[in-house]
């Protein structure tokens, strides 16, 4: 069951990641000139995002307790929260 829920955690971020990373880089092409460059950016960025996730995921399931990983990682919802559209 636990394998069957991470493994459902990891395709539903990642699907969501790719569902998003189109829509604001099309949403924001126009603004910095519609080269091809900008689009590069944005597939960097949002692949850089999300092996950083993983290696957070990663980093705080070694190193951390269960409580210390929740407590952790709502400091960063709670941080990453008015940066949301």
């Amino acid at each position: 069951m636990a394998k069957a829920m991470f493994a459902g955690t990891i395709f539903s971020s990642a699907f969501l990641l790719f569902l998003i990373q189109p829509i604001i880089s099309k949403n924001i092409l126009p603004w910095f000139g519609g080269t091809a460059g900008v689009w590069a950016v944005c597939m960097v960025f949002f692949q850089s995002a999300l092996l950083m996730g993983y290696a957070y995921s990663d980093w705080t399931s070694r190193n951390c307790r269960r409580a210390a990983r929740w407590s952790c990682t709502a400091a960063c919802w709670w941080r990453a929260w008015p940066a949301c559209p």
